[in-house]
């Protein structure tokens, strides 16, 4: 195998790829073991066919495209921070990943309503009664629901997150995010990612190449 210091080719990628989308964390990359990663699904075999350089381009390609990213989608949706925001206090959770293959993905998935506790659940169910009205409610809501215990105010908090008035609410925003600029952003990001891994290996080589000559 080169001697190729992998971390530092990594990070260099990665710092250089962020200073664009700063939205993106690569903190999860940063501790990802990519040298072990590479040997281990032979992504150097090409080696043989290709130049160092080629050949580590495809290697750090073919990882990134396997490897997602989180997107910090407040910092991503800033221009709708008011719609990402009702999305969570009706207990939905926005996210994005983002990876060289794939690019953007954007979904919303179900808050976990076990990792609540009693205080943080009334003030839930108070916050989504503000989406009903008194008809819609119906009499199954509680009168009085400070005497409940957990797993029936879970259960509450359940049955008023799945009712039509929600779900109803939920496709309006959802329908709100503009699917578009994700689209127009992820093909620029692909196109970045790709040069930023092109232009750090062949610095990299540089620089080391340059060191030989010196130290000779």
């Amino acid at each position: 195998m080169l001697n190729i210091d992998w971390e530092e080719v990594k990070y260099r990628i990665l710092r250089r790829f962020v200073l664009d989308f700063p939205f993106v964390k690569i903190v999860g990359l940063l501790n990802f073991d990519i040298k072990k990663y590479i040997i281990s699904r032979h992504l150097m075999s090409e080696l043989d066919q290709f130049s160092i350089e080629n050949a580590l381009n495809f290697a750090f390609e073919k990882t990134f495209k396997m490897i997602g990213m989180k997107v910090d989608v407040n910092m991503f949706f800033c221009h709708q921070l008011k719609e990402i925001n009702e999305i969570k206090s009706l207990l939905f959770f926005p996210t994005m990943t983002f990876d060289l293959e794939a690019g953007l993905n954007f979904s919303i998935v179900h808050s976990n309503l076990h990792s609540l506790k009693r205080e943080q659940l009334l003030k839930c169910i108070e916050e989504l009664s503000v989406y009903f009205t008194e008809c819609d409610i119906g009499c199954d809501m509680p009168i009085d629901i400070i005497f409940g215990d957990e797993d029936y105010l879970r259960n509450r908090l359940f049955k008023l997150r799945i009712s039509d008035v929600v779900q109803k609410k939920m496709n309006y925003l959802s329908n709100c995010i503009d699917r578009i600029y994700i689209q127009r952003i992820s093909e620029k990001m692909k196109q970045k990612y790709v040069e930023c891994i092109q232009q750090e290996i062949r610095n990299y080589l540089s620089e080391t190449f340059r060191k030989k000559d010196i130290v000779k």
